[in-house]
């Protein structure tokens, strides 16, 4: 929600300043701030990659891969005889929905298949609750870090009266004016 709002909040920004002769450039010529071009997802992506531990991530990567191949016998439609035209197409993109998260490293929703075709997980109970554990940890963080952020609360905003007063405590904050 707050990627959502950020150009929403940016542009409130800009027609604040436009509005009140605040000269929005030069105030981030003054803080130092330069516009930097907003990372593509890809290069959010190669981030968190490099900050994650690769051995343990890959091991991870590796029983999600086996979980996944176990997956694929039960939802491939090419693997499962008898099924309807309408069930071998809903088969078909649960399998695609699968491979997609195997490759976005989305294991939660292969944890959840996996408990709807009742497929045993593999016997590495310790690993898989440290990746959980971890992983919640940093959703939560990210979580956090965007409820904290001026786009999040511009999201809340119900009035424009406190997305003003929020525009007029960002100005504040970031450029001191």
């Amino acid at each position: 929600m707050a990627d959502e709002f950020n150009p929403i909040f940016k542009s409130h920004v800009r027609d604040y300043c436009e509005k009140n002769d605040i000269d929005l450039e030069s105030l981030q010529e003054t803080a130092g701030l330069k516009v930097v071009a907003e990372k593509s997802e890809e290069d959010l992506i190669d981030e968190e990659e490099e900050t994650a531990p690769k051995r343990e991530q890959n091991e991870m990567h590796d029983i999600f891969k086996k979980l996944f191949k176990k997956l694929a016998v039960h939802l491939h439609p090419d693997k499962v005889m008898g099924l309807t035209d309408e069930e071998r197409h809903d088969r078909l993109e649960m399998f695609k929905d699968a491979k997609r998260a195997l490759d976005d490293e989305h294991y939660f929703f292969l944890l959840d298949l996996s408990d709807k075709f009742n497929i045993t997980l593999p016997n590495n109970y310790k690993q898989q609750t440290r990746w959980m554990k971890a992983r919640s940890i940093e959703l939560d963080s990210e979580i956090s870090s965007m409820k904290a952020s001026f786009n999040y609360t511009y999201a809340d905003c119900d009035t424009d009266e406190e997305r003003e007063k929020l525009v007029v405590m960002f100005l504040s904050q970031v450029y001191g004016i």
